[in-house]
C-alpha cells in the first residue's frame, strides 16, 4: 500500500487549491488517486501528475531514453541516455553490450522515473557488473549516461510556457548511507540537498531559455525540467518530469510550501480553465 505519510504537504495543498477554486475533491486507492469534479467536469490526479499534459507527452517525459532522443532531436542540449533492456540476457552479455553503448564512467538507473531510487555510477568493471546485477533483477528497462562532473544542478517548474519556479539542488556536504559509503555524490533533495531558489539572473535566464525548449520540444503544458552545469558546459537538460513533485522542496520552510501551493493552484485553475 501506499504509504500516505510520504506525502502529507501535496495532499493538505492539493485540499487547498481545490476549496479555493471550488472544486469537489475525492481521494481513492490508498489517495494515490484523486477526483476532481466542479460543473459536471471530471479529471483526475495520478501521482503527481496533473491533467494537464498529453498522455503521450507524459509518457515520453517518464521515459528517461525517449526524454534524451526527441530533445537531441530538437536540438535541445540534453545529456544523452541510451536503453539497456536486460530481461533474460546474462550478465557477460549486458556488460558487453553496456560498454559498447557508454564509456566508463557512466551513470545507470532505471528507464522510468525513480527519484534517486537505484541510480548507480560505475567507474569500474567491477562496480559496473555489480549495478547490472542489481538492476537487471528489478527492472526490465535500464537507462545509461556518462557520468559527468556535475558543479550545479537545477529544477525548473514550468506551466504555459512560464516559470513557476526554479532553484538549485545544493547537494549536502556530508557522508550518508550508500553502496559505497562515499561522499553523497546525487543531487536529490531527498537524499539531503537543499533547493536555493533562483530569480534574475543569468543562469535564471539560461534555465527558462533551455526549460522553454524542452517543454516544446515534448508538447509539454506543467512539468519539472531538470538541468546540470559541467565545468566544460552551459545549462543542458538532464531529465524531463511531467509528474511535477514538490513534496521535499515544500518541507523546506513555510516559503517553499507556499510557493508550492501556488503552482498547485495555478495548475488546477488551468486545468478547469
Amino acid at each position: 500500500m501506499f504509504d500516505t505519510n510520504l506525502r502529507p504537504h501535496f495532499i493538505q495543498q492539493i485540499h487547498q487549491a481545490a476549496q479555493k477554486l471550488d472544486i469537489d475533491v475525492k481521494w481513492h486507492s490508498d489517495q494515490w488517486v484523486c477526483e476532481l469534479n466542479k460543473d459536471g467536469r471530471t479529471e483526475y490526479i495520478i501521482g503527481y501528475t496533473l491533467p494537464l499534459n498529453n498522455a503521450a507527452s507524459t509518457q515520453i517525459a517518464s521515459d528517461k531514453t525517449a526524454t534524451s532522443v526527441m530533445l537531441l532531436n530538437k536540438g535541445v542540449d540534453v545529456v544523452p541516455h541510451a536503453l539497456l533492456r536486460p530481461p533474460g540476457r546474462p550478465i557477460s552479455e549486458l556488460l558487453t553490450t553496456t560498454l559498447e553503448m557508454v564509456s566508463l564512467p557512466m551513470v545507470l538507473k532505471p528507464q522510468m522515473e525513480s527519484g534517486g531510487i537505484d541510480v548507480f555510477r560505475a567507474t569500474t568493471i567491477e562496480e559496473l557488473q555489480a549495478a547490472l546485477k542489481i538492476l537487471s533483477r528489478r527492472y526490465r528497462a535500464i537507462a545509461l549516461s556518462p557520468y559527468l562532473q556535475i558543479e550545479h544542478e537545477y529544477r525548473t517548474i514550468m506551466l504555459d510556457g512560464d516559470v513557476k519556479l526554479a532553484f538549485e539542488k545544493v547537494r549536502a556536504a556530508v557522508a550518508v548511507p550508500s553502496v559505497d559509503r562515499s561522499l553523497e555524490w546525487r543531487h536529490n533533495l531527498r537524499l539531503g540537498a537543499h533547493p536555493e531558489i533562483l530569480a534574475n539572473s543569468n543562469t535564471y535566464d539560461l534555465l527558462r531559455l533551455q526549460a522553454s525548449k524542452a517543454m516544446k520540444a515534448l508538447g509539454l503544458r506543467f512539468a519539472a525540467v531538470d538541468s546540470i552545469k559541467t565545468a566544460e558546459s552551459s545549462v543542458i537538460v538532464l531529465e524531463v518530469n511531467s509528474a511535477v513533485s514538490l513534496e521535499r522542496f515544500s518541507s523546506h520552510g513555510s516559503d517553499c510550501a507556499n510557493r508550492a501551493s501556488g503552482i498547485y493552484m495555478e495548475a488546477l485553475k488551468k486545468t478547469f480553465g
